[in-house]
């Protein structure tokens, strides 16, 4: 099944005809305002009906995404693009160093995914003390060596293993 949908479809408040186009809109959240912004969809011309598409939503979800940032004082997209810049840092590499995955500062950078309040406080402190990265390179480095490197493996004496014995309930229980 195909994305695609006509630039004309039919008004199913009032029968028209409804067509591309945009709505200027504004979304409030906990008291703060978007600025307008232009909601693309399809919207009839006789009975003021629209409806918006999955793909469409986008530019709501992102003017939303920006006031919940705001709202709850989380770095701003093009301020975390600006600190992870003067980091030298790319996204992958700030998505690894700092946390959040490959692909995390892209998202965080595209309003498409907010950014948690620890990522913003790391940030912020970077942005005041560059020099701390090299201290966060080096923890990464250890927690990524810790992580490939398999663990010992542990031989049991005889005398150390233990032997199981079937209990009234089915389960195993150990012998000493």
């Amino acid at each position: 099944m195909s994305n695609y949908m006509a630039e004309k479809v039919p008004c199913d408040e009032c029968g028209g005809e409804m067509a591309r186009g945009t709505r200027k809109m504004t979304i409030t959240y906990q008291g703060l305002e978007s600025p307008q912004f232009e909601m693309p969809g399809y919207y009839c011309p006789s009975c003021e009906e629209g409806f918006v598409t999955g793909t469409d939503m986008k530019m709501s979800d992102y003017q939303l995404n920006l006031l919940k940032a705001r709202a709850q004082n989380l770095m701003l997209p093009e301020e975390i693009k600006k600190a992870r810049r003067k980091l030298g840092l790319t996204q992958r590499e700030a998505g690894a160093i700092l946390g959040g995955g490959p692909s995390a500062f892209g998202e965080y950078e595209k309003a498409r995914r907010l950014p948690s309040q620890a990522i913003c406080s790391v940030l912020r402190v970077l942005d005041m003390n560059p020099d701390a990265l090299e201290l966060l390179r080096r923890v990464y480095l250890v927690h990524e060596r810790e992580r490939t490197v398999p663990p010992p493996i542990r031989v049991h004496k005889p005398s150390e293993r233990k032997t199981y014995a079937p209990t009234h309930n089915n389960e195993r229980s150990a012998i000493v």
